[in-house]
């Protein structure tokens, strides 16, 4: 089942979630994730009337899944590092518009097309968010979410 949800409040903040899963988010996540919505989205917030662009995307940096090696040219390992964090980042999905800008969304065939256009005339700005995220796209992923569920909580708390 995909679950696609967009929240729409009279400020034109929009928050999108989308989860690849079988089952519903456990009462657990279901607190962190309305605990993360009212922390952490009030830094996007503010952050997006600071800067007086169009609109706001929220991103988080790239953790690869995979060890990463570098190789010299004769093929000897010089370095390597597991899952590190990559100088990348990655739409975590929590988007903030203008008010003016919720008309002209409608004018694109897609999202992507609406951000790109975004991209080109320098309105779009991103928000580096480097507190907690859970990503939960996977069951293997909620399962790992629901086990270390205690320690988000306490770290949430003493954010």
């Amino acid at each position: 089942m995909r679950l696609r949800l967009y929240i729409f409040v009279p400020v034109a903040l929009v928050g999108k979630i989308d989860f690849s899963l079988r089952y519903r988010l456990s009462n657990s996540l279901q607190r962190i994730k309305r605990f993360i919505r009212k922390k952490y989205l009030n830094k996007l917030i503010q952050f997006h009337k600071s800067h007086g662009g169009n609109v706001s995307v929220t991103c988080y940096p790239l953790q690869t899944q995979f060890g990463v090696l570098e190789i010299e040219e004769n093929g000897i390992v010089s370095s390597f590092i597991e899952k590190p964090i990559l100088n990348k980042w990655i739409n975590i999905g929590y988007f903030y518009f203008g008010k003016q800008i919720m008309n002209h969304i409608k004018e694109y065939d897609t999202f992507e097309q609406f951000l790109n256009k975004s991209i080109n005339s320098k309105t779009l700005y991103s928000y580096k968010h480097r507190g907690i995220h859970i990503t939960v796209n996977t069951i293997k992923e909620l399962e790992e979410a629901e086990r270390n569920i205690s320690g988000f909580e306490k770290n949430l708390r003493s954010a």
